[in-house]
């Protein structure tokens, strides 16, 4: 909730909090949701479906996101998102997505075979069927360390500032400090194509992911 309030007052009309699309997108680029692969109609989709569980009346007409909305939408964009299974995690010896991603990098710098590049896509390809749980448990430690090292530890607005360096170990600070931010690698061409994932389903258990968010939110 911290968050949410921190950003709501980046911009506020009039002294009070707004938390409008603007920021919604820039909390997204902070945190490495931003991708090739969840495009900005999917960023913009899940904050308006977000907004659309009771009718606004008020000036706003669906500009603003509350803190329940905001969890929501995280959960829409994650549905949307490819995400790594624990099972990939567990391969490669590691047991954090940003650890992950910075092992599939070195695997691509290693790769020198057809079978090489093929192992990559196998441990990148995602699960149509991945529970949002699962999900939210693997991607929430992920956004808050991107979000670490993209405010170099202090998210900082006007009015407040948050401690968010508690979220990286020290071995992870000290190697990531020159970085944006941990992003998705790009694959190894080997002539695939990303598998189809079932939006309609995605968006059903989109819908019920606040209650799973709330220790994003404590």
């Amino acid at each position: 909730m911290d968050l949410h309030s921190a950003l709501s007052m980046v911009a506020p009309d009039a002294g009070r909090p707004t938390f409008n699309m603007d920021m919604w997108l820039d909390f997204l680029e902070r945190v490495g949701l931003r991708t090739s692969e969840t495009t900005i109609a999917e960023c913009v989709k899940a904050f308006v479906v977000a907004r659309m569980r009771w009718v606004d009346d008020t000036t706003f007409k669906y500009n603003l996101c509350d803190f329940v909305s905001f969890l929501e939408a995280v959960g829409h964009v994650l549905d949307y998102t490819p995400v790594p299974t624990k099972a990939a995690l567990k391969q490669v010896g590691v047991a954090e997505v940003s650890e992950f991603y910075e092992r599939i990098v070195n695997l691509k710098l290693e790769a020198k075979s057809a079978d090489d590049r093929e192992r990559i896509h196998e441990l990148m390809d995602e699960d149509p069927d991945q529970p949002l749980s699962d999900k939210l448990e693997l991607m929430l430690p992920y956004l808050l360390q991107n979000l670490a090292i993209s405010t170099g530890g202090v998210f900082r607005t006007k009015a407040k500032q948050i401690d968010v360096s508690k979220f990286l170990s020290k071995e992870q600070a000290a190697k990531w400090t020159a970085l944006a931010q941990i992003a998705r690698p790009d694959l190894p061409e080997i002539g695939r194509a990303r598998k189809p994932v079932d939006k309609l389903k995605a968006a059903a258990k989109a819908a019920m992911s606040a209650r799973a968010l709330a220790a994003f939110g404590a």
